[in-house]
């Protein structure tokens, strides 16, 4: 076998996963993109029950 036929599985296998990481980045991009818009409805949903359990007068 020459060097070529050993090393193009090894090549094919860091292309193939070059692809899947760029489109994990993508995806999450997207996402981060989609729910940006969002990020103030999300922060009071999460902060919610901390702020009805805070003492009075307190922000």
């Amino acid at each position: 076998m020459s060097s070529v036929e050993q090393t193009q599985p090894l090549i094919s296998h860091l292309l193939e996963l070059r692809n899947r990481l760029l489109r994990a980045i993508v995806a999450v991009l997207v996402v981060f993109l989609a729910l940006v818009y969002f990020s103030g409805n999300i922060y009071d949903f999460v902060s919610k029950p901390l702020v009805e359990r805070l003492p009075e007068g307190r922000p």
